[in-house]
């Protein structure tokens, strides 16, 4: 059986107060994926356009992975978001 995560956007809707709060956020987030991932599941789902999504005023996730290296969210995990 294949188990993938559920990202809930509606908890997305507060921003962080800041660049770099919003930055440790994200660092946690794919820290709890890729232990996810080693339990075995097989990706993350959302509904929303994740990558277009705001993580502080005017800081939208695709300036975060632009400072981290390029590529998505999810490589090598699932279905790549």
């Amino acid at each position: 059986m294949d188990l993938e995560m559920v990202f809930n956007e509606l908890s997305a809707r507060i921003l962080a107060p800041d660049i770099s709060t919003a930055r440790q956020w994200m660092s946690e987030l794919i820290s709890t994926m890729r232990e996810a991932k080693r339990c075995g599941l097989k990706g993350i789902r959302t509904q929303a356009d994740f990558h277009a999504m705001f993580i502080a005023e005017n800081y939208p996730l695709r300036d975060f992975i632009g400072t981290c290296g390029g590529g998505r969210i999810g490589d090598g995990f699932g279905n790549g978001v």
